[in-house]
């Protein structure tokens, strides 16, 4: 089980906050409900509430998703605001509204093998899109200007293919090594 102190999670949800703020690109009429958001897990965390924190991380969540506007994942512009204003910050939030109470009735407990998983496919998503592009300017340097946004989705697609057909072929060879038990 983890354990923080009080100061540590007030500590973590105010940098996500400033990273939030910062790197989100929030209009003003996401700002206010996205300040509210981040008060009700600051609240939550110093009362040891995590009703509140929660409702909290679940409103940043909204603004978050409300937030982005993606319109070619080759921008490097789309990828700092999506990494460092979006994915970093509701990260941080979300650890620190889950852990706001400090009892023993509920466990969180970090899975590195899924959490490993979680982030390479995160990462190939992440470079299946630039990579293409820069693979497509190397080999097609007059036709790799820009690539459509249907090129992009079937990159994305193949890219969801392939670690699909990864995913479950490990599986069936694990399930073939071990004969199933006689009823």
């Amino acid at each position: 089980m983890m354990r923080a102190s009080a100061s540590v999670k007030v500590g973590v949800a105010i940098v996500a906050a400033a990273l939030f703020l910062t790197f989100s690109r929030l209009s003003f009429s996401l700002l206010v409900p996205g300040a509210i958001g981040i008060a009700l897990v600051l609240l939550g965390i110093a009362l040891e509430y995590r009703p509140a924190a929660v409702v909290g991380l679940f409103i940043d969540l909204a603004i978050a998703a409300l937030s982005i506007e993606i319109v070619t994942l080759v921008d490097m512009d789309v990828w700092q605001t999506s990494i460092l204003g979006l994915l970093l910050p509701t990260s941080l939030l979300a650890w620190s509204a889950l852990l706001s109470e400090d009892t023993d009735n509920y466990e969180i407990r970090l899975r590195t093998g899924a959490f490993a998983i979680a982030s390479v496919v995160g990462v190939l998503f992440a470079i299946a899109v630039p990579l293409a592009f820069v693979l497509a300017s190397i080999f097609l340097t007059a036709g790799a200007n820009a690539l459509s946004t249907m090129a992009e989705i079937s990159i994305l697609f193949v890219v969801i293919v392939v670690i699909t057909l990864i995913a479950t072929w490990s599986r069936e060879d694990a399930a073939s090594e071990n004969p199933s038990k006689p009823s």
